[in-house]
C-alpha cells in the first residue's frame, strides 16, 4: 500500500543482496535516486506484479545485477554511513569563522 512506510524486511533483504521484486510506493522509491536496484510494479496490480515476477525468474543476469546494486543501496544506510553524512551537513550549516 503506498500510505505504508518502508518495512525492515525491505532493508534486510536488499543488505543479503537478494533481487528484489518491489511495489513502486513512495517508501521503496525512496531508498536511493535511481530505481535500478530493484524491479517494480505497481501496487495493487496484481497483473503486472506476476509478469515482472516471471521476467526475473528467467533472467538470471537481471538478478544478478539487481542482486549487487540491492546491496550498494542498502550499505548507504548504514548507521555509520548516515552519521557521517548527518555530521558533514550540519558542520557545512555552521558559521565560518
Amino acid at each position: 500500500r503506498p500510505a505504508e512506510g518502508l518495512r525492515l524486511v525491505v532493508a534486510e533483504a536488499l543488505a543479503a543482496g537478494l533481487p528484489a521484486l518491489l511495489t513502486a510506493t513512495p517508501a521503496h522509491l525512496s531508498l536511493d535516486a535511481k530505481s535500478d536496484f530493484a524491479a517494480f510494479a505497481r501496487p495493487e496490480n496484481a497483473v503486472e506484479i506476476g509478469e515482472k515476477l516471471i521476467e526475473l525468474s528467467a533472467d538470471a543476469a537481471e538478478r544478478e545485477r539487481l542482486r549487487l546494486r540491492a546491496r550498494q543501496v542498502a550499505l548507504q544506510w548504514r548507521p555509520a554511513h548516515v552519521a557521517a553524512c548527518l555530521e558533514a551537513s550540519l558542520l557545512a550549516r555552521l558559521p565560518r569563522r
